[in-house]
């Protein structure tokens, strides 16, 4: 048994070598066929021993590929794209397969797991089936122009199906990714102007336009596929295909003003009916429900498709892994929002075991055990990350410097011997302040300012002045921030009386009210707003907001009071009654909370009334004694 491997490439120096080495041992020859590359590419094939072949490129991958099918002697081929490689530990089962199926003639190919690798953070985008292991016989050869496939005869090939030998590959990162589907999308549209095209041509121009977020044409294209003959047949023998309908329902979500709910689940539905067994396909559903407010059937969708991934063992592409922990961070928001610290926490671990950079879990763990002592913080991140790792302490210190954690933060800033001042000033700026130095912090804020005149950089001058109370160096050096800090900052020290400020100005204010809100020490916060009233009262919404989001319910209701009383826009009124609902359902005042709710419901605006009715029963789990009531609010509701 021979077994010869070719590839073609253009350009692939970077990839080639890893590529070759993959498999040299085990293969008898290797052919390249070379599109055009003006790199050394060539040269490198030539010095692993592969036989360098040229053909002009003509934007058909299958006569590319074909062309290098001809070239070969071997029994078997392998035929890897440069940016792939096998795992060292596959060839060995390769080796066993090859021999084992040899003299069997019922199979043509062995489809083995592709894993999509995104260079930038080694994640894995997508577990996908392939065939990259043929026969090599005349009547087999590769069909469309793009997304090219090997047939016998025009039919699929029939494949051994091995588990153990394992592909990375490397050409999808996400920085590589738009050319690739811009030039992907005009080899398309000329394939489905010819003669040759097939039904899968829809399948690829609906998938590379919603890539491209062209979701009008995405749909449009969906269901031109959804008109052909063998539809059916492809979504259910055909690994990837099944994926139309995760283009067709978020192409019409985010073109939801088109759109009826009704119209998008009965997608959704039909999906489930195909294919009842991918997780993909219910992460699409709580997706939907999460989308209309509808948290507990969002949840329960969840759950079941962190199950049908435990349990997945199909052929069809399964790209779950890459959003597990997207889904899990969502679980333990729907707990967060139910009032279930626990199981929140729970599934904020679990998001981080999937993928440890998940920044808005991780500072829904922060939040959930910044109470704890600081040994106790500092032994849970532990369990979670690598002190030898830069990129893991470099993540913690940054958001535990976000959050103003002093001393987690310090163990881990110190820890660091990579830190480079150009790229962290503000993390500087932060230390110094936590450690109560603010004229440090401030001259240093002020020399990255200097150097990059961004909007943190600035910020933290602003904060650095407000925590020291720097009246002196601010009446010398105003000049070197900009005007609408200036106009804050004059108000705050009492330099001069303002009547007005513009609505760039009330965000910056916002924004350094978000920030001293997260020290430690809530005076700086107190103290801002104690001087700024006008601006204060510009912002009654936000503050409740930040009060909200760290759990203060109680001080966040009087803002949201003073804000509802000072509204007029309908709209922003039953957005605000909701707030207040929430923030009485979290200290357990369920008649206040029905009061805010029924507000918002007998409003005019419709803004997602589902979550007001979820909530409602919320409360009706916990209060019987109120059920009749929220049973008559919601039947109006649903009259309505």
């Amino acid at each position: 048994m021979k077994v010869s491997a070719c590839m073609i490439v253009k350009n692939e120096s970077k990839n080639i070598e890893k590529c070759i080495i993959s498999y040299k041992e085990i293969v008898d020859e290797i052919v390249v066929v070379d599109t055009g590359s003006t790199d050394n590419t060539v040269e490198i094939a030539q010095g692993l021993g592969a036989k360098v072949l040229f053909r002009p490129w003509d934007n058909d991958f299958s006569a590319a590929k074909n062309y290098a099918l001809e070239q070969v002697t071997g029994d078997w081929v392998i035929f890897l794209d440069a940016d792939e490689y096998f795992v060292e530990s596959s060839l060995s089962e390769l080796e066993r397969v090859l021999r084992k199926i040899d003299c069997n003639q019922k199979y043509d190919a062995v489809e083995c797991p592709i894993y999509n690798i995104n260079l930038y953070d080694s994640r894995i985008i997508e577990v996908a089936p392939t065939i990259r292991i043929s026969r090599n016989r005349k009547d087999i050869r590769f069909v469309g122009k793009i997304h090219e496939a090997p047939k016998r005869k025009g039919e699929f090939l029939k494949v051994y199906r091995s588990n153990s030998i394992l592909i990375h590959h490397t050409g999808y990162s996400s920085h590589i990714i738009k050319n690739k589907l811009e030039r992907n999308l005009k080899i398309l549209e000329t394939e489905m102007n010819s003669d040759e095209t097939d039904s899968l041509v829809y399948f690829y121009l609906a998938e590379t336009c919603f890539s491209l977020e062209k979701y009008d044409n995405a749909i449009e294209y969906a269901d031109q596929f959804s008109k052909c003959s063998d539809y059916a047949e492809l979504i259910q023998t055909h690994p990837h295909v099944f994926r139309i309908y995760t283009f067709k329902i978020f192409s019409m979500l985010f073109l939801k003003n088109y759109y009826t709910q009704e119209d998008i689940y009965e997608v959704i539905t039909e999906s489930l009916e195909m294919v009842p067994f991918h997780p993909e396909l219910k992460r699409n559903e709580a997706d939907f429900y999460l989308s209309m407010g509808k948290l507990d059937e969002a949840l329960t969708s969840f759950i079941c498709a962190i199950e049908l991934q435990e349990k997945y063992k199909h052929f069809h592409t399964n790209n779950f892994q890459r959003t597990m922990d997207d889904v899990l961070y969502k679980t333990g928001e729907i707990y967060y929002l139910k009032g279930d610290s626990d199981l929140a926490l729970k599934y904020y671990y679990e998001s981080l075991n999937a993928y440890k950079y998940n920044a808005k879990s991780f500072n829904r763990v922060l939040a959930e055990i910044k109470e704890k002592n600081p040994a106790e913080i500092i032994s849970i991140l532990n369990g979670i990350y690598d002190l030898k790792e830069f990129e893991d302490i470099e993540f913690i210190s940054i958001h535990l410097a976000k959050n103003k954690m002093t001393i987690p933060f310090f163990y881990y800033f110190i820890k660091n011997w990579k830190w480079k001042y150009d790229d962290y000033g503000s993390l500087m700026s932060i230390a110094l302040l936590l450690k109560g130095d603010s004229i440090k912090a401030l001259r240093t804020s002020l020399s990255c300012y200097i150097k990059d005149k961004n909007a943190e950089n600035e910020r933290y001058i602003v904060i650095s002045l407000v925590c020291g109370n720097h009246l002196d160096w601010y009446n010398k050096n105003k000049q070197v921030l900009s005007h609408k800090y200036q106009n804050i900052l004059d108000v705050y020290f009492n330099v001069k009386d303002i009547q007005f400020f513009t609505e760039e100005e009330i965000k910056c204010c916002q924004n350094l009210l978000r920030e001293l809100f997260t020290f430690e020490n809530k005076q700086f916060f107190n103290n801002f707003m104690g001087k700024t009233p006008i601006l204060v009262r510009e912002s009654f919404e936000v503050i409740g907001d930040i009060l909200k989001d760290n759990k203060c319910y109680e001080p966040a209701i009087d803002f949201y009071k003073k804000a509802i009383l000072k509204q007029e826009n309908n709209s922003i009124k039953t957005k605000l009654n909701f707030k207040l609902g929430f923030c009485y359902y979290h200290i357990k005042a369920y008649k206040e909370s029905i009061d805010a709710f029924e507000k918002g419901l007998h409003s005019s605006d419709k803004i997602n009334q589902n979550e007001f009715i979820q909530y409602l029963k919320w409360i009706c789990e916990k209060e019987y004694d109120m059920k009749k009531r929220i049973e008559a609010l919601i039947a109006k509701v649903e009259q309505r």
